[in-house]
């Protein structure tokens, strides 16, 4: 069967690659924070610079969104500021 038959009887829109596939599958994984190294390994390549370059398209914006909202779970108390 086809990519595109496939699409058609999953109803989803046709003309996608499988690039465009693995593309999406390496963001929505980054986005759901796979580190970089094991979505390396899933997918099959020998250093993370096409991964960053290509697939995971994960803006900074949302890498901004992600710090900011693990900022409440620091324990600011516990670190030394003596030295």
């Amino acid at each position: 069967m086809t990519l595109n038959r496939a699409c058609k009887r999953a109803g989803i829109p046709t003309g996608l690659t499988t690039n465009d596939l693995r593309r999406t599958y390496a963001t929505l994984m980054a986005r759901a924070g796979v580190p970089i190294l094991h979505l390396r390994d899933l997918m099959g390549h020998s250093s993370t610079k096409m991964l960053e370059k290509v697939y995971a398209r994960v803006s900074q914006d949302q890498h901004m969104h992600d710090a900011i909202a693990h900022l409440p779970r620091l324990n600011l108390d516990a670190i030394d500021t003596d030295e």
